[in-house]
């Protein structure tokens, strides 16, 4: 057969063919599709119409496709019109025409075009396919067997082609309606004796979704992708992805269904603006959480694998990360970056025990501030943390949170460091917080820090670093100013361990390595110590300071400190035990017996309020050390008068007065005062207590030690009234009921004074004073003039024997005394010794009555002894038994010279004998004689009678009368026995060149 001839047999067999299809396909069109109607209507109790229906054998050959055109699905609800419920354009179904034949629909393949579902459910919540679901409602008393001879139904499918389907739907109850397109979806399917075999293919787009007042516009563009497949009973997720405007999200992996889902997934999602999503809120519902502002990216990815039960996970691995996060919420700081990263794993074993949280990187800037962290947390039983947490802060973003009436002014930075870790309790008790305190490391810097605040000082420029670890804190580079005070801290360091727990600080250790402050560049004080515990009471400290006074005064209130300059350089060193419950009884011990201490002061100036509480340039170096108080080059002024100490020390201070031991507490030094003025003085002198102490002073506790002071004290001037005593020195012995001053000088009234003086306490009713006592070129009228004629010492309306108008000259004079003083050291008159001689210069003697009375004897014809002046007066003189006795007085004068002898008592009676020259009387001098007493300034006592006569008077004053006469020599002669009787006494009793004034002070 030629090949022409076989093309066209071909050609009319093809033709044939296709003609007996199409003609067997209108033949038995009818009757397939009343039988595919058929079975739809009877699965379905459903009023569904179709249109056009056409049977092409030709399109899917060898199956047969009936064509379905604009098939209707309408609601059957009879109180309201119907409305369409699923509207298909096109609808193939492509059937095996070998079990079509046998009378069989079985559907091979299924693809509708263009078709509308719509799912409607109104405001009491019934919807327009409750009739379908009250069709297909399961009821098992009418359930029949199936027909597994044949294979029936129309919804055994190998493949279903969705294309352009539109799915809507509404729900008037919760005010949510969509729309979501299927552009193209592929299912294919097989069912066999021994399992199925399915997949899915496809995506869907959201449009138009509406929810109550959500705005959810921006979602209309979102698409989900999906490729899935299965295998009995297991799925593959080849692909499902979700496109969503500024958020997406795929899943992939394998689940296998069996009594416990195994899963094996992979999934990633990210929110690249938050933005976005806050906007799909209702403003109303922004408004009501205060969110102003929300943006930022938000990643998770990771993998699930492992079976799922009711008692056990699978394994999840998840990496998770916050990019560009922003956030204003309400009136807190605005959030301006924010970035977290991290992984989350429940671990090997898929359990609590195993999992772990991962924070790599967690960083927030909200205005000039920072906070990061990072760190895991591993064992949800048990957790383990491990956390790595900083802060760099600006106080001044912070003022406008805090409340105005606690802060006014916050400005400055801090950094801060926090690192940890350890296992989280159950419960947070004492002992946890302690667990943690010991595993974290803490560090702290402050950058020129300044607060303002109501009622407490301003600080200002606060700077310094702080460091904690294991019980062990550091600060460094401490810098702050308090202007209020004036306090500028230019450097300060602390390093300092404690041990033990907080919880029972009675029992905790503390150790301080180094202290130190520094202020205003030129003050500093430090030191360091050790306290084993508060219980133990063991401790030692080493502290030292060197203060520039004038920067410490602005931090004292001038109510307590006026003026306050100098420099101030101390140490102190203390080590001992004490007992906390009775520190206060202690304190005395620890100061005194377990201390030293060193102070050295130069120019020290302090003033208060109290006038009577000040000191000017106090220059002073103090030690004390094992029971030795020492000063050493001391000077100051105190109220204008200078003062000056040197090698002074004081032993036994604490043994013998605070113990309260049969010791003695030795006090030496050289003291010495500038301008001393007794009227100043008075203030610093106690009050008389007329209340009588005895029976207090009884209950006292009797006192074992006692006390030995030697020294030298020296004034400069010394103002008592009106008189004046300058260069004042002694050396001085003072023990209990003993005080010796030897050697005590003094100039005063124009001239000077030596003296010695003791006084010894027998008794409470007994005492004795001696005293030796040397006298030379002192004026004495200025004596009583300054003195106001020892107005102070006389009784009430008791007038002076003699006053300063009545007596001049210039006093020499050398005096040994006792005299015993009974109760209230009233002095007894009676036991008074003194005896020694008195030398006038250039003297006159001024209406004393003693003197005039001699002027009215009759037929001497002395005149002028009112005013009675003489070159000189030499006295001896000596007090016994209550009366004044003169052995010898001569008297030399430009009138006459005499000499008298005599004696006076202390209530103004008296008696002297005077032999007058009647040479000197009766004639003036020679020229040769004036000039001789001239130049001697006195005359000799053979000079003086050499061719005169004498002239012997008496002078008395008995009980107020006074009276002058002629003398007689038996009375003469009698009051030369007596004195010379009394004096013999007196020699007798009296040994003063025996008298012991040694001090013990070279």
């Amino acid at each position: 057969m030629s090949t022409k001839k076989l093309i066209r047999n071909l050609l009319f067999i093809i033709i044939g063919f296709i003609l007996t299809l199409v003609i067997l396909a209108n033949v038995f069109k009818d009757a397939v599709v009343a039988k595919v109607l058929e079975r739809s209507a009877s699965s379905f109790n459903v009023p569904l119409t179709v249109g056009e229906v056409n049977l092409t054998l030709i399109r899917k050959f060898p199956l047969a496709t009936i064509e379905f055109n604009n098939i209707l699905l309408l609601d059957s609800l009879q109180n309201r019109p119907n409305d369409t419920i699923l509207s298909v354009n096109k609808l193939y179904a492509s059937l095996d025409i070998m079990q079509l034949i046998d009378g069989n629909v079985f559907v091979k393949k299924v693809e509708v075009n263009g078709a509308t579902a719509n799912y409607t459910i109104d405001s009491a919540g019934v919807s327009n396919l409750d009739f379908i679901f009250e069709a297909m409602a399961y009821d098992s008393s009418k359930v029949e067997e199936p027909d597994t001879s044949k294979l029936q139904g129309i919804f055994e499918l190998e493949d279903l082609i969705l294309e352009d389907i539109t799915l809507k739907y509404s729900d008037a109850g919760l005010h949510l309606s969509s729309i979501i397109n299927l552009p193209e979806v592929n299912v294919r399917g097989e069912v066999t004796p021994s399992g199925y075999m399915a997949a899915i293919d496809g995506s869907a787009r959201l449009n138009n979704a509406n929810y109550d007042t959500y705005r959810l516009e921006d979602l209309s563009s979102s698409v989900i992708s999906f490729d899935l497949s299965a295998i009995n009973d297991s799925i593959q997720v080849n692909e499902l992805k979700v496109n969503a405007p500024h958020t997406s999200a795929t899943f992939s992996g394998q689940v296998i269904n069996g009594k416990w889902p195994y899963l094996d997934l992979k999934y990633a999602g990210e929110i690249s603006s938050l933005k976005h999503l806050i906007n799909l809120l209702p403003q109303k519902l922004i408004k009501e959480y205060k969110i102003h502002r929300l943006d930022g990216g938000v990643a998770l990815s990771g993998t699930v694998k492992g079976l799922l039960s009711d008692t056990l996970l699978p394994r999840i691995d998840a990496s998770y990360a916050i990019e560009n996060l922003t956030l204003e919420y309400d009136t807190l700081p605005v959030i301006d970056h924010l970035a977290l990263k991290g992984s989350y794993t429940n671990g090997l074993l898929a359990s609590n025990s195993t999992t772990q949280i991962y924070i790599a990187n967690f960083e927030a800037n909200t205005m000039n501030n920072k906070f990061t962290a990072s760190g895991d947390i591993k064992n949800l039983d048990e957790i383990f943390y491990n956390l790595k947490l900083g802060a760099n802060v600006n106080l001044n973003d912070w003022i406008a949170y805090v409340p105005d009436n606690m802060v006014q002014k916050m400005n400055g930075k801090v950094y801060a460091s926090l690192q940890t870790s350890g296992v989280l309790p159950d419960s947070i008790t004492d002992d946890y917080i302690e667990y943690a305190i010991e595993r974290s490391v803490l560090r702290l810097n402050a950058n020129n820090i300044s607060i303002k605040m109501d009622s407490v000082p301003e600080i200002k420029n606060l700077s310094g670093k702080l460091k904690y670890i294991n019980r062990d804190i550091k600060l460094s580079e401490l810098k702050v100013k308090v202007p209020e005070y004036n306090v500028d801290i230019t450097d300060g360091v602390l390093g300092t361990k404690y041990r033990g727990s907080i919880y029972d600080v009675d029992n905790m250790t503390f150790n301080i390595d180094t202290f130190r402050l520094e202020l205003n560049n030129s003050s500093n004080f430090g030191g360091s110590g050790y306290l084993a515990s508060i219980n133990s009471g063991e401790y030692w400290l080493k502290a030292y300071t060197d203060l520039n006074l004038n920067e410490i005064k602005p931090m004292i209130p001038d109510t307590l400190v006026t003026e306050l300059e100098g420099q101030v350089v101390a140490s102190f060193i203390s080590a001992g035990k004490f007992n906390i419950d009775s520190i206060v009884d202690q304190s005395v011990d620890l100061l005194l017996r377990d201390s030293r201490l060193s102070v050295k002061t130069e120019s020290l100036t302090v003033h208060t309020l109290d006038s009577l509480a000040g000191i000017d340039n106090l220059t002073t170096q103090v030690e004390y050390n094992d029971d030795l108080l020492s000063l050493n080059k001391t000077s100051g002024t105190y109220n204008s008068i200078d003062f000056a100490v040197d090698s002074a020390s004081i032993a036994n201070l604490y043994n013998a007065y605070f113990l309260n031991n049969a010791d003695t507490i030795f006090v030496k030094g050289n003291y010495n005062a500038g301008d001393l003025d007794y009227a100043f003085l008075t203030a610093f002198m106690p009050e008389e207590d007329s209340s009588d102490n005895n029976e207090s002073s009884k209950s006292e506790e009797e006192e074992l030690w006692t006390y030995k002071f030697q020294g030298k004290v020296g004034v400069n001037s010394f103002k008592y009234g009106k008189a004046i005593f300058e260069d004042m020195s002694s050396k001085v012995l003072v023990e209990p009921d003993y005080y010796v001053a030897d050697g005590f000088k003094v100039r005063a009234f124009g001239g000077d004074m030596v003296a010695s003086a003791k006084y010894e306490v027998g008794s409470e009713t007994y005492s004795v004073a001696q005293y030796k006592l040397d006298l030379k070129g002192m004026d004495i009228q200025q004596l009583f003039t300054d003195f106001d004629d020892f107005h102070e010492y006389l009784d009430e309306g008791e007038e002076p024997f003699i006053t300063s108008k009545q007596v001049t000259g210039i006093l020499s004079s050398h005096m040994d005394g006792r005299v015993i003083f009974g109760e209230d050291y009233e002095v007894n008159y009676d036991s008074l010794q003194v005896k020694g001689n008195l030398h006038l210069d250039k003297g006159s003697l001024i209406n004393v009555q003693a003197v005039k009375d001699v002027e009215d004897i009759p037929m001497i014809g002395l005149k002028g002894l009112d005013n009675l002046q003489f070159s000189t007066l030499d006295s001896k003189i000596f007090i016994f038994k209550n009366k004044w006795y003169v052995p010898s007085t001569e008297i030399r004068s430009s009138s006459f010279d005499a000499n008298f002898f005599g004696m006076s008592s202390f209530k103004e009676d008296y008696s002297y004998h005077i032999r007058v020259f009647l040479g000197e009387v009766l004639a003036s001098k020679s020229k040769k004689n004036l000039a001789k007493q001239a130049k001697e300034n006195g005359f000799e006592q053979d000079d003086a009678t050499k061719g005169r006569t004498s002239l012997y008077l008496v002078s008395r004053m008995i009980e107020g009368r006074s009276k002058a006469w002629f003398d007689k020599k038996k009375d003469r002669d009698k009051m030369k026995k007596t004195i010379r009787a009394q004096q013999g006494a007196l020699n007798f009793i009296f040994f003063p060149k025996l008298v012991n004034f040694e001090t013990g002070v070279e």
